[in-house]
């Protein structure tokens, strides 16, 4: 786990977690190995397996030692007396039907990504239906702390570099919409609040911190190749820690985004836009805007299909929205000397562009 594992291209190591599943009642002791491509060493080399059937997981740390080798392919062994297993499997069971097991190899791979992130980061996760984003965040290198249960009520939120609320986590998370002033306040006081996409439960006007319309039938692009248009070319969170640009959208899958924002009040600044054949230009998949001393973005397009997946971009994406809290553009001295944020919708820097309304009034503009 994960099925790729991305190495961001100046980290010489990285943590590879194997689970162990035992599918019968053997009680034969044995083995697990990494084999590692060329260029890479695994520590531990190998680790002993309980002789109960028990399931198990164990942690490797593969070390770079050639960083010329940026894409390779990595297999878990498994060895229990004569017999050697390299197949992980996935149960497929429903309700009046035979139980189906679909074999796959015990790989992962090993993908090399320019990306960077500032260390050390602590990032809150709200988590929504389910994804691997929190995965993602680790690779990255940074800390995450998953918000449950009481911990959006008790948490210690201003520690965290960034909150981010999971797909669909308003459907699913009723202490979400009871605590959710809580994580507005966290972003009012100087951290940044990312959104990602969300259905009809996320009311913009109730949950965010200015008005916003997500319509009964929001918008989408279906089409993963769709050409992106970046609106803010400017805008810091577009250059720092990485350089965001529309080669970031290559190699996407099934979608860009969806859930999209159909109207939004003059505070939020569109950060590009996407759309099918024959689709008006979509401008409400990612927003980002001011909020006191700190930041609040809706992140509509589709992190949780990329990432599992490895694409670059979509890192380098999430790393500079992880990092705003501390990227040095958005700051300015205010009159007490103490940091304080530029509002984003004000940054000379941020161009407005069309169908972004002036005053929201209720009624969809040109999303």
């Amino acid at each position: 786990r994960p099925a790729v594992t991305i190495v961001p291209h100046e980290q010489e190591t990285v943590t590879v977690t194997v689970e162990v599943e035992r599918a019968g009642p053997a009680t034969i002791a044995g083995t697990l190995a990494l084999q590692v491509p060329p260029g890479w060493t695994a520590r531990p080399v190998r680790v002993s397996l309980a002789s109960q059937p028990v399931d198990e997981r164990f942690d490797f740390t593969l070390h770079r030692t050639d960083s010329s080798n940026t894409a390779d392919t990595l297999t878990a062994v498994a060895t229990l007396g004569n017999q050697t297993y390299r197949e992980g499997y996935q149960a497929i069971a429903y309700r009046d039907l035979e139980t189906r097991y679909l074999f796959r190899d015990a790989r992962s791979v090993l993908r090399d990504v320019a990306v960077t992130l500032p260390n050390p980061l602590t990032v809150g996760y709200v988590m929504g239906i389910g994804d691997e984003i929190p995965a993602a965040i680790r690779q990255l290198g940074a800390r995450v702390q998953l918000l449950e249960g009481s911990g959006l009520d008790t948490e210690a939120l201003d520690q965290l570099d960034a909150i981010i609320v999971g797909t669909r986590a308003y459907a699913v998370r009723p202490d979400l919409h009871q605590h959710n002033d809580r994580l507005l306040e966290y972003a009012e006081r100087g951290g940044h609040l990312i959104v990602l996409y969300n259905t009809q439960e996320f009311v913009p006007n109730r949950h965010a911190p200015f008005p916003a319309e997500l319509p009964r039938r929001p918008e989408e692009v279906t089409e993963e190749d769709a050409v992106i248009t970046i609106l803010a070319p400017d805008h810091p969170v577009l250059h720092w820690p990485n350089r965001i640009d529309p080669s970031d959208f290559t190699g996407w899958v099934e979608q860009r985004g969806s859930k999209f924002l159909s109207a939004w009040d003059s505070a939020y600044t569109p950060m590009v836009s996407a759309h099918d054949l024959g689709q008006p230009a979509q401008q409400g998949g990612w927003l980002m805007a001011s909020h006191g001393r700190g930041h609040y973005t809706y992140f509509a397009y589709a992190l949780h299909r990329q990432l599992p997946f490895g694409v670059p971009g979509a890192y380098r994406i999430l790393a500079n929205l992880l990092s705003v809290r501390h990227a040095s553009e958005l700051r300015r001295p205010d009159i007490d000397g103490d940091a304080a944020p530029v509002p984003l919708a004000e940054s000379e820097n941020t161009q407005q562009t069309p169908g972004h309304v002036a005053e929201y009034d209720g009624q969809p503009n040109v999303g």
